[in-house]
């Protein structure tokens, strides 16, 4: 990615995904407006920063369900939900699926 901006703002959602990170703080990290940021994800990748967090955050998650017994709340707190039910509710939206249904699809494959 030709955007230094950009890509210190991934390289900091990768590191801290799994805390309770907001987009203030990615703002904070890199040192830029809002808008500033979201204009250059757009042109760089496409999509948002928000897109960006939720998009490594299903990953994430999709890897502890598919290669660990971590419990769906567990899983959630590693990913920076307080609430399971907001996890599930996310994971449900991006994926299509709750994250019991994902888990078992990628167990029996």
């Amino acid at each position: 990615i030709d955007a230094p901006d950009v890509t210190r703002a991934i390289r900091f959602i990768r590191e801290h995904a799994g805390s309770a990170m907001t987009i203030k703080d990615v703002l904070d990290h890199v040192n830029v407006s809002r808008r500033s940021l979201e204009k250059q994800f757009a042109v760089a990748l496409g999509r948002s920063p928000r897109s960006e967090l939720t998009r490594v955050l299903v990953e994430r998650a999709r890897d502890l369900l598919a290669n660990t017994d971590m419990s769906i709340p567990a899983i959630a707190h590693r990913c920076g939900y307080d609430r399971p039910n907001h996890f599930t509710t996310m994971f449900r939206k991006q994926t299509g699926q709750t994250p019991t249904v994902y888990r078992k699809q990628t167990r029996l494959t």
